[in-house]
């Protein structure tokens, strides 16, 4: 499993990365805002373009992803855990249908309904609304004991990985990328691949200035406390997989000392970094274009440490009771 979680990661940073390459707005406004509706639209609508065959292709897939919600709803039925809230899948299964047509055809508003473009925005928005919404009210729904609560931990955890790595590799990596002068010069309407042609114009232009160095030190500084916290946060989640496989009390309580110090090493390695980034950009600040001094501090990660650090204490104080009781039997 841990394998599995590791690769997982991989696999989404190389995809993020491989977005920002070829695509000039992957993670623009409008695209987040449409998330996952704009890109299967878009995807299908080429599909749908491209000849017969490539047309029944696009509507079988365009059918099947809207009949998922409906799919788990009869798995549902079948499994005896039916709830009232679960009647919402059915109407969710309808609004992707409505959200990924709209998304292939955005001009079906203004020609049948006559509205803007707020109309058409509010379908995935809804959408996802309604779609959280379930997921949040069927995980409050869960029987949660001691044989499956570690995998919910194990679970939320994991999907904090996820949505941290996105933001670094994703809407982080693009900022960064945006704000290189000679990108800006295009007016970000170019993808990152066609913009790395034309450096090799500008590349002693790049060079002399500093640009590349800059921007590499800016995604560094942005992104350092969120790199920690995957890090760390992978390292509990591993310690979580060898409590759920049983392992005994001293190898936890071990593992989670481990973890409290590298908790306190990254916290005082990324403050440290933050800071030589900073002395590096005001050293050789004539050379650098449009830089920015950061004073970062991750109050997340020191919540996250003292929760670690909580955790360990009271395993520790529940292993002294046990040993005590087990001295007086």
């Amino acid at each position: 499993m841990k394998k599995k979680l590791t690769m997982f990661l991989i696999i989404e940073v190389l995809i993020l990365l491989i977005f920002n390459i070829f695509e000039a707005n992957i993670f623009n406004m409008e695209q987040i805002v449409f998330f996952p509706y704009y890109q299967i639209s878009n995807i299908l609508r080429s599909m749908s373009i491209s000849g017969s065959i490539g047309n029944i292709i696009s509507w079988a897939i365009y059918i099947l992803i809207s009949i998922i919600p409906i799919i788990i709803f009869v798995k549902i039925k079948r499994r005896n855990n039916f709830k009232n809230i679960d009647y919402l899948l059915l109407f969710i299964s309808l609004l992707i249908f409505l959200t990924i047509y709209v998304g292939i055809n955005p001009n079906i508003i203004e020609i049948i309904l006559k509205q803007n473009i707020s109309l058409q925005i509010s379908f995935p928005i809804i959408t996802n609304q309604l779609i959280l919404l379930y997921i949040i009210w069927r995980f409050l729904k869960i029987d949660i004991n001691r044989s499956n609560s570690i995998k919910y931990i194990i679970g939320i955890l994991f999907l904090t990985n996820v949505i941290a790595v996105i933001n670094i590799f994703g809407v982080g990596l693009k900022d960064n990328l945006n704000n290189m002068e000679t990108l800006s010069y295009y007016g970000n309407t170019i993808s990152i691949f066609d913009y790395l042609n034309r450096l090799k114009e500008k590349y002693m232009f790049a060079i002399d200035n500093y640009e590349l160095i800059r921007i590499i030190l800016d995604f560094i500084n942005n992104n350092i406390f969120n790199i920690m916290y995957i890090f760390l946060n992978m390292n509990l989640i591993y310690i979580l997989i060898d409590m759920e496989n049983k392992f005994s009390e001293n190898t936890a309580i071990n593992k989670l000392y481990s973890l409290k110090n590298k908790i306190k090493l990254g916290l005082l390695l990324s403050i440290f970094i933050n800071i030589i980034i900073n002395l590096v950009y005001i050293i050789f600040e004539k050379h650098f274009y449009n830089i920015t001094i950061k004073i970062n501090f991750n109050l997340e990660l020191l919540v996250y440490f003292l929760f670690i650090s909580l955790i360990v204490q009271y395993l520790i104080k529940v292993k002294e009771i046990k040993d005590e009781n087990k001295m007086f039997i």
